[in-house]
């Protein structure tokens, strides 16, 4: 699957750390809507994680979901996923060079501005920036600097940015005005009340959003045109 931006727009990040039932619970989010998973499974290793896996790649691949897996590029391709998260942004070029060669394209995670990359590789689809709030799945030394930081990032940004860390839905209101394309939570969605009501949240907020509503939406002055990007040029798996 080519990446799109808008895949971007409800990213659920999954794995035995979060939820007993991994399986169940991505069953339940890709119904609910969700545009793309990431699974990032500590826990489980081998047959059982492959196995967790290529249930996942089933179900996402059925109703066209993006779906990822953190820093295991072999296991990406064993299970055919579209791409790699890349949780260390110092392995970025490393995994991207390897992801590329498979067929994937990449995401990667960053903290603030400075750690934007000078020389984007190939196959390096969009940043992930974290923690934009207080999260107890994020462990910073320096936390990225609420929404001020944010949107540094998306203003000196290539790619386009997804928010992460401390998500609500009642945040995303304001999330969306700094022209990021997407939010990733954990507990947002593992604890909702209402998982498709607060998929739909995510959804209605940043689903379809262009370039142009992206940077539009925010008052803060992004405004960069062409910054962003949509897609990475080529066929990715």
């Amino acid at each position: 699957m080519e990446f799109k931006a808008e895949q971007l727009a409800s990213t659920l990040i999954i794995g035995s750390d979060y939820v007993a039932d991994v399986a169940g619970f991505a069953d339940k989010a890709v119904n609910a809507g969700v545009t793309m998973i990431i699974l990032n499974e500590t826990r489980l290793e081998g047959v059982e994680k492959q196995n967790l896996a290529q249930y996942i790649r089933d179900i996402t691949r059925a109703k066209q979901v993006a779906f990822l897996i953190a820093d295991d590029v072999k296991l990406a391709e064993a299970v055919a996923a579209d791409g790699v998260y890349v949780s260390d942004r110092h392995q970025v070029a490393e995994v991207s060079a390897a992801a590329l060669a498979a067929g994937l394209y990449t995401g990667v995670a960053i903290n603030n501005r400075t750690e934007l990359l000078e020389d984007v590789p190939a196959g390096l689809a969009f940043y992930s920036v974290s923690p934009v709030y207080p999260s107890a799945h994020v462990d910073e030394t320096q936390p990225i600097e609420h929404l001020a930081g944010l949107t540094t990032v998306v203003q000196n940004s290539t790619l386009p940015v997804v928010a992460m860390g401390g998500i609500t839905v009642a945040r995303l209101k304001d999330i969306v005005r700094m022209g990021v394309h997407g939010a990733a939570a954990v507990d947002a969605f593992v604890n909702a009340e209402d998982l498709d009501a607060t998929v739909k949240a995510f959804n209605d907020t940043f689903g379809g959003m262009t370039v142009d509503q992206a940077l539009g939406n925010t008052r803060y002055g992004l405004a960069i045109p062409g910054k962003h990007t949509n897609a990475v040029q080529g066929e990715l798996h």
